[in-house]
């Protein structure tokens, strides 16, 4: 058994997928470790073997001395900014290893690192990734981990009435990259074509909050699109559960802007476990997330992304199929004693749990 620590400042009770991901990593870890873990920037309540330090970053060298005099074999840096650059102001001994998530090493146009990233990543014993096109955003080696899900967090909630609309949906904060308005502009374009075919409308559901909410409600109300499109705001843990098995596809129709790109895409495998496929963009991660040539559309190109999402709701062989692929993959990324192995395996953790 290995003594470990976390540092984290994107953790619940935030939500994002840095907050999921490291969550789920914590729960992994304490199979057969020994894990604490500080979150910095963030209220929240202490238990055990977490503690929250809601101070200004001013203040964080000197909980980050109070920490370090407890003995560790292993110190998890999740994500590097800012406290990766601030561990480097540490003599430590054990060994380091440094999460990247992708977003937070982004420079602004072009897609390089910050100055700052070199610096910060030459104090790395390892370098981890979770996924192929952020490690391709770095210089350095990094091995990749791909985000971690908890499927007893997910179970399918069979509604007792068939729906009478085939509903589509999206997850996200409702900024420019997420781009759910390429979505909304041919929403009543799709609904009519799977009409046609299958008798049944479409409707697109978004939840989740965000700088563009009054654009999308203004473009909504100019263009009649409110029998086609549903604002539901951010949701709960319990209604996440519902609203992804209220769905038929998941969409992620994420593009890359000047300041943003997707490092993976874990909603992609939550809403796989149950079952339901999503269509996206091949860009950035979620290429690699959501893994599946025949749901994948081109860049920006929103006549092919529409044409995969018609094809799934008007060809119940291809659905199924897909439906079934989804929940395959996403059964990979679960929590589990092989994804503990491949971690230990990738540390070089050795049968006695020391490193």
């Amino acid at each position: 058994m290995a003594s470990i620590l976390i540092l984290s400042s994107d953790f619940p009770p935030l939500k994002g997928g840095v907050s999921t991901d490291t969550f789920n990593f914590y729960k992994l870890l304490q199979y057969r470790h020994s894990v604490d873990v500080c979150v910095f920037g963030i209220n929240g309540e202490n238990t055990e073997n977490i503690r929250y330090f809601n101070i200004p970053k001013i203040l964080y060298f000197n909980a980050l001395k109070n920490i370090l005099k407890k003995d560790y074999d292993l110190i998890i840096i999740r994500t590097i900014f800012p406290l990766g650059w601030m561990i480097n102001a540490f003599n430590i001994k054990v060994q380091c290893i440094y999460f990247i998530y992708g977003q937070e090493i982004i420079a602004r146009n072009p897609f390089k690192p910050r100055p700052s990233v070199y610096l910060t990543l030459k104090r790395a014993d390892k370098i981890i990734s979770i996924s192929n096109f952020t490690a391709s955003l770095i210089p350095n080696h990094s091995e990749i981990f791909y985000p971690l899900i908890d499927n007893s967090d997910y179970e399918y909630i069979n509604s007792s009435s068939p729906q009478k609309d085939f509903i589509i949906g999206s997850i996200g904060r409702l900024e420019n990259h997420k781009n759910f308005i390429s979505i909304i502009r041919n929403i009543k374009s799709v609904s009519d074509i799977v009409f046609e075919k299958t008798g049944k409308r479409v409707k697109y559901i978004i939840a989740g909050s965000g700088e563009q909410i009054n654009h999308y409600r203004n473009y909504i109300e100019k263009e009649d699109l409110m029998d086609f499109v549903e604002l539901t705001g951010e949701l709960s843990n319990k209604k996440r559960n519902e609203f992804l098995s209220s769905i038929d596809i998941l969409v992620v129709p994420s593009i890359r802007d000047r300041n943003h790109v997707e490092g993976f895409g874990i909603v992609v495998q939550e809403a796989g476990l149950l079952g339901i496929p999503s269509v996206g963009y091949k860009s950035g991660g979620l290429t690699e997330s959501i893994d599946i040539e025949e749901l994948l559309a081109k860049e920006n190109n929103e006549k092919a992304i529409c044409k995969i999402i018609i094809k799934l709701l008007c060809n119940k062989k291809f659905y199924n199929e897909m439906s079934d692929e989804s929940k395959k993959r996403s059964n990979r990324y679960t929590i589990s004693l092989k994804r503990l192995d491949e971690f230990e395996e990738l540390l070089g953790i050795g049968s006695g749990g020391r490193i």
